[in-house]
């Protein structure tokens, strides 16, 4: 038991954007801890104080890479918490089409809110206005790049795990100070329900049982094997609707990574 041990990276949002994957992968590294759970300790739980927060790595023994994942904490305003309780610690943020992540969120919600179904995507926009606020990241991203140095920053883009998931999982192993060499068993297994299985009664309820946290690796591998190939591409109206929002803040966020972001549909679909 070690009561005293901080994280010494954390793992943000934006929501949807497979930071529960990472998570699960970078616990599989032997060098690692990594606590199980979303503790919101900064966004939801920071009036408990910093024992409290302590007492979510005790379990961590002689690791000295420890960490833990709360993916909304990119989209609240959190940063200058964070900053006081650890000053030195190294962020990882991964961040997705935003129009893409949108919708998934919504189909998360929807699963188990009849309102947001009967009304569908585009409708629930207005109940849910924050599933669109949420894909404004260099607003959200500008917070953490004015308190920490940006050796302290790691920003990934969840489309580059299908090019190469090892080579995505060694950049954050490298940057955290972990072997970047390791291979986690999970980097190509799906580890948590998507939007396809929020989608279908079946395969929502299927893997509910096979992706269970608790599940063994080999019904995550059944899984992975037997999904089938789902097209969730959205329609060319959606993102027709949807991409002016975003225009000026991926114009910025491509400045502020040095990157062109035109794998995302949302970048290919603004007219300038």
């Amino acid at each position: 038991m070690n009561k005293y041990a901080e994280p010494t990276f954390i793992v943000g949002g934006g929501v949807r954007c497979a930071t529960g994957w990472i998570r699960e992968c970078l616990s599989e590294n032997p060098q690692i801890y990594v606590q199980p759970k979303e503790i919101h300790y900064f966004d939801q739980n920071y009036e408990k104080g910093k024992e409290w927060y302590r007492q979510f790595f005790s379990e961590s023994g002689n690791r000295k890479i420890i960490g833990e994942k709360t993916a909304s904490y990119l989209h609240n305003d959190v940063a200058s918490r964070i900053k006081e309780t650890v000053p030195d610690v190294k962020l990882v943020f991964c961040l997705r089409d935003p129009i893409d992540r949108m919708y998934s969120h919504y189909t998360m919600l929807a699963a188990s809110d009849s309102d947001l179904r009967e009304k569908g995507f585009v409708k629930s926009i207005d109940i849910e206005l924050k599933i669109l606020e949420w894909g404004k990241y260099s607003e959200q991203l500008n917070k953490y790049i004015k308190l920490f140095s940006s050796e302290n920053l790691l920003i990934k883009i969840y489309e580059d795990i299908e090019k190469n998931p090892y080579v995505f999982l060694s950049d954050i192993f490298n940057f955290i100070g972990a072997d970047a060499s390791f291979q986690a068993p999970s980097s190509k297994l799906r580890t948590k329900l998507g939007q396809f299985e929020h989608n279908s009664a079946f395969w929502g309820l299927l893997s509910k049982g096979m992706l269970h946290k608790r599940a063994p690796k080999f019904l995550r591998s059944i899984y992975t094997e037997i999904r089938p190939e789902k097209n969730d591409a959205l329609s060319d109206e959606i993102y027709e609707q949807f991409s002016a929002y975003y225009h000026d803040d991926i114009n910025r966020l491509e400045k502020m990574l040095n990157r062109d972001l035109s794998l995302w549909p949302t970048k290919r679909n603004i007219t300038n």
